[in-house]
């Protein structure tokens, strides 16, 4: 975190790893949250502030400040597809977190809002596409012309994903997680993912699968391990202010 001077980290699999504020004192960072999450833990710089946070099992939303500006935070890490290839344990847990995340964006009156974490799910697949799930646009004229989408006679804001903007064929930014037991599988996923309110979209700076850190080499070809997580790191530089 340091090396890569992140303000804000999710992590969805740290069963075995100690965030203790013991261990964390004199780094600058700390825990966020009640612990009410069992699935993603959130740590932070110090010198941003929570105003308020909602956990459930799977996910947490915050709403957060640092100097002058507001913005919300949300992280998940939803049902795994090999325990449930059905959408709808993933669609629950979205709906649910988009309630609270649109309650906290109506209290401050903003849309700088972050959605990350494991997703289980590609890009163009129904969890993110669903007006009534995160109700994702890929394109950002689309969003600078139309706010959002009409379904059923409701409207549902856009929040904008960056992902295949961002995968390169240069760079080898491919995805999260690597696949190849299906067939009709892309091998390559990009389970894990950023989305972010139309206030954001063009504070991007990058959007990166790390398969370094320092001189440590996140790919290797060893067998799996249940305390080791099997998905690349997801590095996302935003401009808040």
């Amino acid at each position: 975190m340091r090396e890569n001077k992140v303000g804000i980290a999710a992590f969805g699999e740290f069963s075995g790893t100690e965030f203790s504020d013991e261990l964390l004192m004199g780094t600058g960072y700390c825990p966020m949250g009640y612990g009410g999450c069992d699935k993603v833990k959130i740590i932070a710089q110090e010198s941003i502030e929570v105003i308020d946070c909602f956990e459930e099992s799977r996910f947490t939303v915050l709403s957060m400040k640092i100097g002058k500006t507001y913005f919300v935070i949300a992280a998940a890490h939803l049902v795994d597809r090999m325990l449930s290839a059905d959408s709808e344990p993933r669609l629950m847990d979205i709906r649910k977190m988009m309630d609270v995340i649109h309650g906290y964006e109506n209290e401050l009156s903003i849309n700088k809002t972050i959605v990350m974490g494991d997703l289980n799910a590609n890009p163009y697949e129904k969890e993110l596409l669903l007006p009534n799930a995160f109700t994702e646009m890929l394109f950002k004229g689309l969003v600078r012309n139309k706010t959002g989408r009409t379904w059923c006679g409701d409207e549902y804001p856009f929040l904008y994903k960056p992902t295949i903007h961002w995968l390169l064929e240069e760079l080898k930014n491919y995805g999260s997680f690597y696949y190849s037991g299906d067939c009709t599988n892309p091998i390559w996923n990009c389970y894990d993912q950023a989305l972010v309110g139309p206030e954001l979209m063009d504070s991007i700076n990058s959007y990166s699968y790390l398969k370094k850190i320092g001189n440590r080499d996140l790919i290797a070809k060893v067998p799996l391990n249940s305390k080791i997580s099997d998905h690349l790191p997801l590095l996302v530089d935003i401009h808040l202010s």
